[in-house]
């Protein structure tokens, strides 16, 4: 009881101290979160769902990463195009794209089953194959690399398109 007692005391006079200072007394102000982007960004669009991912970091970590590895000349015959998106802080959806092309800019074309897109939005865990023959079409390959996409996305024997924009800053 006597702890009790002594807290209160001792708050009550903080707070009678701090009264006394008027209007010159400082306000303490919690800073706001350090957050920056490069201005990487991916909309899609799938089902009744619409993504806007943006990258982001939140007091120097990375939260929501969108990038792409580059397009490069993986051959003399075809160039290849990585994109990545990881949304850590609200996990709605990551996206892994891997697709070939045969010039680095125009249409890109995913040849083989390792590209995904997993849903988290809805509790689900969703993990869309993203169909052979989905494009990525390029439409400027040096940065900020732009275009569009039109997948065709696998769930359960289910058919369903996704498509929009993006635009991914180095």
């Amino acid at each position: 009881m006597r702890n009790i007692v002594t807290l209160l005391l001792v708050s009550g006079i903080v707070f009678i101290c701090s009264c006394g200072n008027g209007a010159n007394a400082p306000i303490p102000i919690v800073p706001p979160a350090d957050s920056s982007s490069n201005g990487s960004y991916l909309n899609i669009w799938f089902q009744a769902d619409h993504f806007i991912m943006k990258d982001l970091s939140l007091n120097g970590v990375s939260s929501i990463q969108v990038h792409a590895t580059d397009i490069f000349n993986a051959t003399d015959t075809f160039w290849e195009f990585h994109m990545q998106v990881v949304d850590q802080p609200k996990n709605q959806m990551e996206l892994n794209l891997t697709a070939r092309g045969n010039s680095p800019t125009g249409a890109f074309t995913v040849v083989d089953n390792s590209s995904t897109l997993t849903d988290y939005s809805h509790g689900e865990n969703k993990v869309y194959a993203i169909a052979i023959g989905s494009v990525v079409t390029v439409t400027q390959n040096n940065y900020p690399i732009k275009g569009n996409m039109n997948l065709t996305l696998y769930y359960n024997h289910a058919t369903t398109y996704a498509n929009d924009s993006f635009q991914l800053n180095n």
